[in-house]
């Protein structure tokens, strides 16, 4: 009894091609899919389905699928939520520690899940959005689905009010959402519900830049959070450097 090509295989070879470094890695990849036993009856079919995603693939990289990516204008990060079918949105200060470890880990998700969109923003470039949101503690992440924010992540009090939670507890929160669907194939050197790999890349993210000790770094005042709440910034840290961070 032959076997049949899925659209898993499709999509596992498709996104096999998004990281080939050449025309002969690609010819290859519809090399194996003609090997097939099973495709010989609508090769053709399976070869045009495998080149469409390929090229559908190609050009949601080209808009920022795959990577997270900080946003510098108000008025790019409105036209991002109203704009895109799934997207995370991170509203941070790049002076606030626990920000940093979220970064960390929305970087390991946002290879992980190519369909959604993964972006940041300093709360001190988007005044408006900040008031029209009421973000008031950081870090605060919002997923957004069909242009609707569905919840908000604030501070690490869902992931157990610690500096090391896992990626994976973060991924629960948002896969509830809707946010995220669809990862992408593990490689086939993965073994399935192997997290190794994932569990490596975590902790070399989080050790990189010493995100993952117990340094502490200085907050300043840049104009954005005033005398005053630079003045309550400080304080907070004296108290616990690890603390989510109130900047309004």
């Amino acid at each position: 009894m032959t076997s049949t090509p899925t659209d898993a295989n499709i999509e596992r070879l498709a996104y096999k091609g998004l990281e080939a470094s050449s025309d002969l890695e690609e010819d290859a990849l519809f090399e194996e899919l003609e090997n097939d036993s099973g495709v010989a009856a609508y090769r053709e079919q399976r070869l045009d389905a495998l080149k469409q995603q390929m090229a559908e693939l190609q050009n949601m990289r080209s808009n920022d699928h795959g990577q997270y990516t900080e946003i510098f204008e108000e008025k790019a990060a409105l036209d991002l939520m109203t704009s895109t079918d799934l997207c995370v949105l991170h509203f941070y200060h790049p002076d606030f520690r626990r920000c940093l470890i979220m970064d960390k880990h929305l970087q390991l998700l946002a290879r992980k899940y190519f369909t959604t969109k993964f972006f940041k923003v300093n709360v001190s470039n988007v005044p408006f959005m900040v008031e029209k949101l009421k973000i008031r503690v950081l870090p605060c992440v919002i997923p957004v689905v069909n242009s609707v924010t569905v919840r908000r992540v604030v501070g690490f009090e869902e992931l157990g009010n610690k500096d090391d939670f896992k990626t994976v507890q973060l991924e629960a929160l948002l896969r509830r959402t809707g946010v995220l669907n669809s990862p992408k194939p593990p490689r086939e050197a993965d073994q399935p519900g192997d997290s190794s790999e994932e569990e490596t890349d975590e902790d070399a993210y989080l050790e990189d830049d010493g995100v993952g000790g117990g340094s502490s770094l200085r907050r300043r005042n840049d104009g954005f959070l005033g005398k005053h709440h630079a003045q309550a910034a400080g304080n907070q840290r004296a108290r616990n450097t690890s603390s989510d961070d109130e900047f309004a």
